[in-house]
């Protein structure tokens, strides 16, 4: 991946995700939500909190309904990750989520 690499998640604009490089040459992902609150994914989530939020930005791509995606969402959650065990998903990782859940809406609303 080349420096600068920008890499956005904006179909409908709930989401915002970029890869920036500093000039550190740290990469860093933030998540605007619609209503502008900003996560930083390194500080503001955990190693499994990023892993499930992984899977459910593809999960917001494919769901046939929001309640797809919720279920997809609570076995990640029941899953883990590497063994962790069930994960509590903490503030940030739930205004995400709620986030998706609505990017998944309005996606199906357009179909």
């Amino acid at each position: 991946m080349p420096f600068g690499f920008f890499l956005e998640f904006n179909s409908l604009s709930p989401i915002i995700a970029k890869l920036q490089n500093s000039h550190n040459e740290k990469w860093y992902m933030i998540i605007v939500t619609k209503n502008d609150k900003r996560f930083d994914t390194d500080r503001d989530l955990t190693a499994p909190e990023r892993h499930i939020l992984q899977k459910l930005f593809t999960w917001e791509a494919m769901s046939e309904s929001v309640l797809q995606f919720r279920e997809k969402k609570g076995k990640a959650l029941d899953d883990g990750w590497n063994g962790s065990g069930p994960i509590i998903a903490s503030p940030a990782l739930k205004a995400i989520c709620k986030d998706l859940e609505k990017k998944v809406a309005a996606r199906l609303q357009k179909t």
